[in-house]
C-alpha cells in the first residue's frame, strides 16, 4: 500500500498537481477505518471506538446496571453472537450489545419459634417459592410477613422480590377439636372441648356481629367454660 501511494505522490508531483496528491494519504487512511459503538442495553454509557481494518478491539470497561449482573457483548440484540476481543477482527462499522443477567437475592425466613425453613436464591423481579408451612407446639401457623412487626403481609401468588429479603412468620392460638356449645340458662352458653396435647391453657374468643373478643381463659386441664351476658337475637361464634 505505501509503494502504491509513494508512486501516485511522484506521478502528482511531475504532473504539476501537488496540492492534489497531498490530501491522498489522508483519504486512504479514512477509508481503513470504521466505527464501533456499544448499545449497553440500560446499562452505564461505554464510549465509541475508532479502529483501523482488521485489527482486535481493546474490550472496555464492562457497563454497569442495578440488578442485573453484565453477562458480555454480543454483535446481535438476540444474544446469538458472542464477540471475543481476543480474536475478533473488526471488518465494518459495528455494533456490540450488552447481555444482563438477573442478580440473585436471598430470601430468608425466619420462623418465631416454629421449624427451620431453608433461605432461598430467587432472581430480581421474580417470585419467591411459598415454603412449607412451619409448626410450632400449641400454635397455629397464620402467615408470612415481610416485617419483624408483621403488619405487611407477603403474597407469594404477587409478590416480587427485588432486593434481600427477609420474611417472618405469624402464629395465633392453636385452634381445639370436638368445641360444643350447649345453654346453660337464659343468657348463658356453656362451652366445652377436646383436650389438646401439649397445651397449658386455653383462650376464649367470642364473634358477634363480625368483631372476635377474649372473653375469658382457662388453665389446663379444664376443658370448659361458661360464657354469660349473651343477648338475645344476637348470632355468636367461638
Amino acid at each position: 500500500d505505501l509503494a502504491i501511494i509513494d508512486r501516485m505522490i511522484d506521478d502528482g508531483i511531475d504532473q504539476g498537481t501537488e496540492n492534489r496528491v497531498s490530501y491522498l494519504p489522508l483519504q486512504a487512511a479514512s477509508a481503513n477505518y470504521f466505527v464501533v459503538r456499544y448499545d449497553s442495553q440500560g446499562g452505564s454509557v461505554v464510549q465509541s471506538d475508532t479502529v483501523e481494518l482488521y485489527s482486535q478491539l481493546t474490550q472496555p470497561v464492562s457497563p454497569v446496571k442495578d440488578n442485573y449482573a453484565f453477562a458480555g457483548w454480543y454483535q446481535d440484540p438476540d444474544y446469538d453472537l458472542v464477540w471475543d476481543f481476543n480474536s475478533g477482527i473488526v471488518k465494518r462499522n459495528l455494533t456490540l450489545y450488552a447481555k444482563w443477567d438477573p442478580v440473585g437475592y436471598t430470601v430468608n425466613f425466619v420462623s418465631n419459634g416454629g421449624t427451620f425453613i431453608q433461605p432461598q436464591t430467587i432472581l430480581f423481579n421474580q417470585k419467591a417459592v411459598e415454603p412449607v408451612k412451619p409448626v410450632r407446639s400449641g400454635y397455629t401457623f397464620t402467615g408470612w410477613f415481610a416485617d419483624s412487626k408483621l403488619t405487611q403481609p407477603w403474597n407469594f401468588g404477587s409478590d416480587l422480590v427485588i432486593r434481600n429479603t427477609t420474611l417472618y412468620v405469624q402464629w395465633g392460638p392453636l385452634k381445639v377439636q370436638g368445641l360444643k356449645a350447649a345453654s346453660a340458662g337464659y343468657d348463658q352458653a356453656k362451652l366445652t372441648w377436646s383436650t389438646l396435647m401439649g397445651a397449658t391453657g386455653y383462650v376464649v374468643y367470642r364473634q358477634a356481629d363480625g368483631e372476635w373478643t377474649e372473653i375469658g381463659r382457662t388453665t389446663a386441664p379444664v376443658v370448659t367454660f361458661t360464657d354469660t351476658g349473651r343477648m338475645t337475637g344476637t348470632a355468636y361464634t367461638y
